[in-house]
């Protein structure tokens, strides 16, 4: 069976009795830190970088006709990064670089083309292949190279399947 990002079993039959219950104790290993959101409300500066980052994980999924399920997903990575890693306050490129970053990794998870050339084009500031790359390493790291994430995408997928 063909890996499904969306679909975190690859045999529904096998894991039916457990599966909803499998997949809440799953969701929760793949969430932002316990404190990411007490902390968003104290910091002025990680809540308008994540507003800068996600308004941009937007725009990339309009102008490059991405399903929703890979800004959601960028999104998701964007959040559990900033929750573990210090951010430089002083470097205004950053949501930017995060942003490409995240879509890009997103991307590659999902086998979807992500024409960076294309978004970044008459910008200020454009990222190379290596940069991106680079950001790319510490997001996974940070994430401990654990990106296959729950999202409600999966829950969807389980409902379809528990429906048909």
């Amino acid at each position: 069976m063909e890996f499904d990002l969306e679909n975190p079993f690859t045999s529904f039959e096998e894991h039916q009795s457990d599966t909803l219950l499998d997949l809440f104790a799953i969701e929760y290993d793949h969430m932002p830190s316990h404190n990411f959101m007490q902390y968003l409300k104290i910091t002025d500066f990680y809540v308008s970088l994540r507003q800068e980052a996600v308004s941009l994980v937007l725009q990339i999924q309009f102008s490059c006709n991405f399903e929703p399920f890979i800004s959601y997903l960028a999104v998701t990575y964007l959040d559990r990064f900033i929750s573990r890693q210090e951010i430089p306050q002083r470097k205004p490129w950053v949501p930017r670089l995060l942003a490409v970053s995240c879509i890009s990794r997103t991307a590659k998870m999902k086998n979807t083309h992500f024409p960076i050339s294309k978004f970044q084009g008459d910008q200020e500031l454009i990222f190379d292949a290596q940069t991106i790359h680079q950001m790319e390493l510490l997001i996974l790291d940070a994430l401990n190279w654990r990106m296959r994430s729950i999202t409600p995408f999966s829950f969807l997928y389980l409902s379809r399947k528990i429906l048909h």
